[in-house]
């Protein structure tokens, strides 16, 4: 525990690559549960999703209050990051250590976040999944994008190390 605990220490200090500890989805309650915290283990550090577009990568489309209810019983907060989730039109959601604890982890990550909302940055970006292109916030191309199958990265680079490419349009950086 003492190693998982300093793992954590350096993680919320800054730390990318703190979290070594292998991670036992035993304790999953249920398939659909186990499901949700794979996908998740998909949103890099740096990047927030919203519960919606968590459910539609794992075949729940329409199931955003399922997702949620699947995190608050996630076994393992901070390695499997529910921190990252947020609700579509921006709030923050819950978190089963606090709002609190939920803002300084997006904080560490390079989000500039507020109390209630993640008030997305100028250097905030939408990445898209499917094209794997990401655009600045106020983008053409990005605002006729699938809601479902965007993420936001805290910034450009954050959008460059998950493999995704600039925008044409807005060249966001």
């Amino acid at each position: 525990m003492k190693e998982v605990g300093k793992e954590v220490s350096r993680y919320v200090a800054g730390d990318a690559k703190a979290l070594r500890q292998t991670v036992d989805l035993t304790l999953a309650r249920n398939a659909f549960q186990r499901k949700v915290l794979d996908g998740l283990q998909m949103v890099p550090r740096g990047a927030v999703v919203s519960y919606q577009a968590l459910g539609t990568t794992v075949g729940a489309v329409k199931a955003a209050r399922a997702v949620g209810n699947a995190l608050h019983n996630n076994p393992v907060p901070i390695y499997i990051p529910c921190h990252r989730v947020i609700a579509s039109d921006g709030r923050l959601g819950g978190y089963v250590g606090g709002t609190a604890c939920k803002l300084q982890l997006l904080r560490s990550e390079g989000f500039a976040v507020g109390s209630e909302t993640a008030n997305m940055s100028g250097t905030t970006v939408w990445g898209h999944r499917g094209t794997k292109m990401y655009c600045r916030l106020d983008c053409r191309v990005a605002a006729h994008g699938d809601r479902a199958r965007i993420i936001f990265f805290a910034n450009p680079e954050e959008a460059r190390r998950a493999g995704m490419r600039s925008c044409k349009v807005c060249q966001p950086g």
